[in-house]
């Protein structure tokens, strides 16, 4: 990665850090993280990052996420607003909009032996939607556990969560107990990358808005929290389908859990760290991404 290169990631990564000190703050400090999402931008086309139509396609992305949660706006505007932002929200995760790249940082590494070739890419379309998302549409739930309690809920269900899946992951062949010393360089661009430009934007996602919103939909129906985390952890899953059918499935178990964390804590941020946690011990300790059988 170029020095440019890395200023702008870095400042997106900022602009995420920015968005949780929100609630501590107020006034115009609470709006820092758009400066800062500005800045990332300028950088990203200097950077090459971000053509003409793509800053289009972010202008227009940002406007409808923020249309979609403005009540100066009518319910018609507000529900045609939120949809074509979900359309332009898929599109940027799966990195189909125009004008804007990715950054190819390690190719075809090969971290085991028995382990498929893996690419680190840094994604400056799909942490976009993550940025969008939690700066301009999402509105925590009133059930907020406080951070102390959200720690100890984590401790509680984590291994609960954690153990099926691994288990299913092993059975079905995609991994194997293979632990591993990494470069260290990797490791930490991998962390980077996977916390802030992965895990974070498909929480905002399939959490902050699918599932929290499909909540609220069918609040009056019983059990309809988790109809919604159901329904989007196939949403989830079905979002993984590179990866195969029987990926779907774990991804899709995986989800379920991220969702149930969501629930139990009230807190977007539980999900995110119960995403990247998993990622982090799949990496550390099985074969990854997957073993090459599979």
């Amino acid at each position: 990665m170029s020095l440019i290169e890395y200023i702008t990631f870095s400042l997106l990564t900022l602009a995420f850090l920015l968005l949780w000190l929100r609630e501590y703050s107020c006034g115009l400090i609470r709006h820092t993280w758009l400066l800062v999402l500005s800045l990332a931008c300028v950088s990203a086309i200097y950077a090459g990052l971000l053509q003409f139509i793509g800053i289009l396609m972010v202008i227009l992305a940002g406007l409808l996420a923020w249309m979609a949660r403005n009540r100066s706006y009518s319910k018609p505007t507000r529900y045609l607003a939120g949809i074509l932002f979900m359309v332009s929200a898929l599109m940027l995760g799966s990195h189909m909009m125009p004008g804007i790249h990715s950054i190819l940082v390690f190719d075809q590494v090969i971290l085991s032996t028995n382990a498929s070739p893996y690419s680190l890419y840094f994604n400056f379309d799909k942490t976009l939607v993550g940025l969008f998302i939690l700066g301009l549409w999402y509105r925590r739930p009133k059930y907020i556990l406080s951070w102390s309690a959200t720690g100890l809920e984590l401790l509680r269900w984590l291994p609960l969560l954690f153990v099926p899946i691994i288990l299913l992951a092993i059975l079905i062949g995609y991994i194997r107990f293979e632990p591993k010393r990494i470069d260290g360089l990797w490791m930490w661009m991998w962390m980077w990358a996977n916390l802030f430009f992965t895990c974070t934007a498909e929480e905002a996602l399939f959490r902050g808005v699918i599932q929290h919103q499909l909540a609220q939909f069918l609040s009056a129906r019983k059990n309809g929290q988790w109809l919604a985390c159901g329904i989007a952890a196939v949403l989830f899953g079905l979002a993984h389908i590179g990866g195969g059918s029987l990926y779907v499935l774990i991804s899709t178990v995986a989800g379920f859990g991220y969702g149930a964390i969501y629930i139990l804590t009230g807190r977007i941020e539980a999900s995110i760290v119960t995403h990247f946690t998993l990622n982090l011990i799949h990496v550390l300790f099985f074969t990854y991404p997957a073993l090459t059988t599979f």
